[in-house]
């Protein structure tokens, strides 16, 4: 019993790496998180604003004409597209049948309904026919 040594304690590391987004080092345009207690489902971040200045723990951000200093704890990077969207060629849509082709290719005889398979027809909310 003598012998017996307690276990050693538990080594917590102290050099702990902190997950940083290359990005967040070089975007133009930053989201800023919203600490305050909100509403659900409101967003949890607001921006993008463009970042004006930048050191090792702060950011300086242009929001609403005025520039604020945010920590880089609360911000994250903003991808926006720097060049204008190409535009996409299309077919043309095919012409849909006017009502006169509609009214025609409607089943007039119960061998035309039999040709095309079957239909139902609602009399009521909780009853239907077969044809």
């Amino acid at each position: 019993m003598q012998e017996l040594q307690p276990a050693d304690a538990s080594n917590h590391d102290t050099q702990r790496r902190i997950f940083k987004s290359q990005r967040q080092e070089t975007a133009t345009h930053v989201y800023i998180r919203i600490d305050a207690t909100q509403k659900p489902l409101s967003p949890l971040y607001e921006g993008p604003y463009p970042v004006s200045h930048r050191t090792d723990k702060l950011t300086r951000v242009t929001k609403n004409g005025k520039t604020i200093t945010v920590s880089n704890d609360r911000i994250k990077p903003a991808y926006i597209e720097t060049s204008a969207p190409q535009e996409r060629k299309t077919s043309e849509p095919e012409k849909t049948a006017g009502k006169a082709e509609l009214a025609d290719a409607t089943p007039k005889t119960s061998s035309d309904i039999d040709s095309i398979g079957f239909c139902w027809i609602l009399f009521t909310p909780f009853t239907a026919k077969r044809l």
